[in-house]
């Protein structure tokens, strides 16, 4: 999964878990997205397309999915 954020600046690892740095959170905590009807389901864990990390890494801010132009071409013949 690559992550769109600098590690060591926008967050850290520190015991197998990823930690926010506070000026990211005092910059970024207006922006994050909020748990919704749909992200619901990522969240607890049934939905079968996605993970509650990944889910938690995009409300963050830290990853975006990136869709292949290939595909998003052929979607719109």
């Amino acid at each position: 999964m690559p992550f769109i954020k600098k590690i060591n600046e926008d967050f850290f690892l520190e015991d197998n878990q990823i930690i926010l740095s506070k000026n990211y959170l005092e910059k970024n905590r207006n922006r994050f997205k909020k748990i919704t009807g749909s992200r619901f389901s990522s969240v607890v864990g049934f939905n079968e397309y996605t993970t509650p990390f990944k889910t938690w890494c995009i409300m963050t801010g830290l990853y975006t999915e990136q869709m292949d132009e290939m595909m998003s071409k052929a979607g719109t013949i």
